[in-house]
C-alpha cells in the first residue's frame, strides 16, 4: 500500500519539518468472516415508538462476504531541538494529523433495527442474513444480523511532545520524557 514521506530541515538539524500521506487496508478476520451463530440478550429501543426493550434475543455470525476495510491518513508536524546552551537536550515536537476508515468490519442490533423501521420511509432496509423476527402483539422478539462494511469513520487531531535528556559523569545518563494528544474531531457514519 502507498505511503510517502517528506522530511526537510531549512536551517540545520535543530528544526526539522515532517509530513506524510499513506493508504491501508485491513484484511476480515476469519471469525469476521466465519463465525457461527452466537445468540445473547439485549438492551434495544424500538425504532417505531421509541420504547425500551430490556432483553431481547439477539443472533450474530460472520459474512464470507465481508471486503477489506480501507484508510487514509495524513500527517505534519515540526520538531524543534534549540541550540542554546542552557537548553541543552531539549526537544519539542507538535504532529497534526488526520485518518479516514471506510468500511469497517462490524455489527450493530440497534443499527439493524434502525434500519428496519417500516415507520420510517428513510429506512434504509436490512442487509442479507439479517432479519427482526415479531411476536403475535407486534412486539420485536428477535433481531438477527451478521457483521457487514459499515460506514465511514473520520478523526483528526494534534500530538505534542517534549523530552530532555540530562547527561552526569557520575550519575549517568536521565531521559525525562512528556506526550499529549489531543483529539479534535471523531465523526462516524454507520451507512
Amino acid at each position: 500500500v502507498p505511503k510517502i514521506g517528506l522530511r526537510y530541515q531549512p536551517i540545520n538539524d535543530t528544526l526539522t519539518i515532517r509530513a506524510s500521506a499513506g493508504k491501508g487496508y485491513l484484511e476480515p478476520s476469519m471469525y469476521q468472516f466465519y463465525a457461527g451463530s452466537i445468540s445473547g440478550l439485549q438492551f434495544l429501543t424500538d425504532p417505531r415508538d421509541e420504547s425500551h426493550l430490556p432483553e431481547v434475543s439477539t443472533v450474530n455470525g460472520g459474512n464470507s462476504k465481508l471486503k477489506a476495510e480501507t484508510s487514509k491518513s495524513y500527517n505534519f508536524g515540526v520538531v524543534w531541538t534549540p541550540d542554546f546552551s542552557f537548553l541543552k537536550g531539549f526537544t519539542t515536537n507538535v504532529d497534526f494529523w488526520q485518518d479516514e476508515r471506510n468500511g469497517t468490519a462490524t455489527y450493530d442490533f440497534q443499527d439493524t433495527l434502525n434500519r428496519w423501521n417500516p415507520k420510517d420511509p428513510n429506512a434504509l432496509g436490512l442487509l442479507p442474513g439479517e432479519s427482526v423476527l415479531l411476536g403475535p402483539s407486534g412486539a420485536i422478539t428477535q433481531v438477527v444480523t451478521t457483521y457487514h462494511n459499515s460506514g465511514e469513520t473520520k478523526a483528526n487531531g494534534v500530538d505534542f511532545g517534549l523530552s530532555y535528556v540530562w547527561v552526569s559523569d557520575r550519575l549517568g545518563r536521565f531521559d525525562f520524557d512528556g506526550q499529549m494528544s489531543y483529539l479534535h474531531s471523531f465523526k462516524y457514519a454507520s451507512v
